[in-house]
């Protein structure tokens, strides 16, 4: 078996899952499957999609993954990073292939490579030059714990630079799109709170799931309760229907954006009456 970039950002996703999980990062939340409409219509995926705020999805930056046989500063690699965080609003993003690593910050909101400033660089790892040494399993083995280290050297910076006003979180939706899914947030959240309560009073098999859920999250909410940064009385049920509202929000945006770019292959959704939102 051979590993590819793809093996590699698993590996990194499952990682940094690992430190949110244990509380080691104020970042909240990763993934590499929510797609990014460009204003060429068409849907791409960045490597990495760090999150600031779990509940709410919002984003921090996304971050370009290669192998070392590509340069750290390739211009195809640079150009593909700056149109995703155009489209995100960000004013940064993170390119490494293994054996070194950028962050970089996006001048005075002109996505041009001229306008990329190396705000941080990382020095080449020794045992990592070649392709091989992280498409070779043993290599890759070998090399596992730099790679560890160097990822929680790149969060730890990441979280500095935001704390310090240098880097800010994106916004990858329009003004007024934000403030329709608030509205909409207002009237649906405390709805959905109330019946998850009254579903935990009258449905065992619910109650149960909720209970499982708990354990799940318990790191989150851990997190939401010791916040220093916001005075917050952490209601377990209304958590879950800001969870459950926001990831359906998610779900049906990237279901309609796949549906607009692979047209003939997946049905628009329409949402004529609560039955066809229950189907």
């Amino acid at each position: 078996m051979i590993y590819n970039e793809r093996t590699w950002t698993g590996q990194l996703l499952s990682w940094i899952k690992q430190a949110i999980n244990e509380g080691r990062t104020v970042f909240q939340d990763v993934t590499n499957d929510e797609g990014i409409k460009l204003k060429s219509g068409k849907t791409k995926f960045p490597d990495i999609l760090l999150f600031t705020d779990k509940v709410s999805g919002i984003v921090f930056n996304g971050w370009e993954l290669k192998f070392p046989d590509t340069a750290v500063d390739d211009s195809e690699m640079l150009l593909n990073a700056l149109e995703k965080a155009e489209r995100l609003q960000s004013d940064s993003f993170v390119t490494w292939n293994g054996t070194s690593a950028i962050i970089w910050k996006i001048e005075n909101k002109k996505y041009a490579v001229e306008n990329l400033v190396r705000i941080k660089e990382y020095p080449k790892e020794d045992t990592i030059n070649t392709r091989d040494d992280l498409a070779n399993p043993k290599k890759y083995k070998q090399n596992e714990q730099r790679l560890i280290a160097r990822l929680n050297e790149i969060l730890h910076d990441l979280e500095q630079l935001l704390e310090k006003g240098v880097l800010r979180q994106a916004i990858n939706i329009t003004g007024n799109f934000i403030e329709a899914i608030k509205s909409a947030a207002e009237i649906i959240i405390p709805q959905f709170e109330q019946e998850i309560v009254k579903l935990k009073g009258s449905d065992t098999n619910f109650r149960n799931e909720f209970n499982r859920w708990k354990i799940y999250e318990n790191s989150t909410l851990t997190i939401l309760r010791s916040s220093s940064r916001r005075s917050e009385n952490i209601n377990e049920e209304e958590i879950l229907a800001k969870f459950a509202f926001y990831n359906l929000t998610g779900k049906i945006l990237f279901y309609l954006t796949l549906a607009e770019n692979l047209s003939g292959e997946l049905n628009k959704i329409n949402l004529i009456n609560n039955q066809s939102v229950k189907t």
